[in-house]
């Protein structure tokens, strides 16, 4: 069943999963104020305005919205986003050795898409991790140099973040 992940701070979309325990897996990981939810239904607790915020995350400038005529269209529109969303996020493994390079990556160089600024808070893990990154490192040297670095947390999770944040590629 396919499982969504928001982020309700700033009422973003952060990921598609096709399982639940993958969506909250990667919901814990991320240690926001995130949803996790799998039917439109479930977007019927949400405001107007966390509605058109959701929405207006989700496609392009041209078609932001400033309010939905019901909240019913919005439902409805924000559902419509929603199956069409390709940001899939791979699996966050709760495996012990979650740490090591996997074969869907092993080999794929990283790109800094955000920039050389980091875009993670000052001081988290995530901007700990962000400094390891160098534009066009291979995804095993960037595993090695977070294990050299002595930072603690999830390395996999914090690299998922950064991916589907859009703050890095993998080519």
């Amino acid at each position: 069943m396919t499982t969504f992940v928001l982020n309700m701070d700033k009422k973003k979309f952060l990921g598609r999963f096709e399982s639940l325990a993958d969506a909250e897996a990667f919901a814990g990981a991320v240690k926001d104020d995130t949803y996790t939810f799998s039917n439109p239904a479930a977007l019927e607790k949400f405001s107007g305005a966390d509605l058109v915020g959701i929405h207006n995350s989700m496609c392009e400038k041209e078609d932001h919205v400033k309010k939905f005529e019901t909240k019913a269209k919005a439902t409805t529109r924000v559902w419509a986003l929603l199956q069409k969303a390709t940001s899939t996020v791979a699996a966050v493994s709760s495996r012990k050795d979650a740490g090591t390079p996997r074969n869907n990556y092993s080999g794929k160089t990283i790109h800094l898409v955000a920039g050389k600024e980091c875009p993670r808070r000052e001081g988290s893990h995530g901007a700990d991790h962000w400094e390891l990154y160098k534009d066009g490192m291979r995804y095993e040297d960037f595993i090695k140099a977070r294990k050299a670095s002595g930072i603690p947390g999830g390395t996999h999770s914090h690299f998922l973040w950064d991916i589907n944040a859009g703050f890095i590629a993998l080519k």
